[in-house]
């Protein structure tokens, strides 16, 4: 999946109202057979979601653990991921949809 990235030295709050990555994913594998989206599926976009977040500058260790965020899109949701980096504070929002008000000026 393509995503779109953007960076944030502003997002420091409300990661507790997300579910992390790894929560999430637990989520799907006991909910495998009553979901439409399969563990799989997740992991793919998690890896994904990696990888462009590293073209664009992550690197190094976590703040917190790695948190996903959903967006609606016609007839179901679609997960981005949020990720605060520890070394210089900077918060990665990675979306699988542009996010125009979050592009730096």
């Amino acid at each position: 999946m393509k995503f779109f990235v953007y960076k944030s030295n502003l997002i420091d709050n409300g990661f507790e109202n997300l579910k992390t990555v790894e929560e999430t994913r637990s989520f799907f594998e006991l909910n495998r057979d009553k979901l439409g989206c399969s563990v799989e599926n997740f992991d793919d976009n998690w890896e994904d979601a990696i990888v462009a977040a590293k073209r664009k500058g992550l690197f190094g260790e976590y703040r917190h653990e790695p948190h996903v965020f959903w967006l609606p899109i016609q007839d179901r949701f679609d997960c981005g991921f949020i990720i605060k980096q520890h070394e210089n504070g900077v918060t990665y929002v990675i979306s699988p949809f542009e996010l125009s008000y979050l592009e730096e000026s």
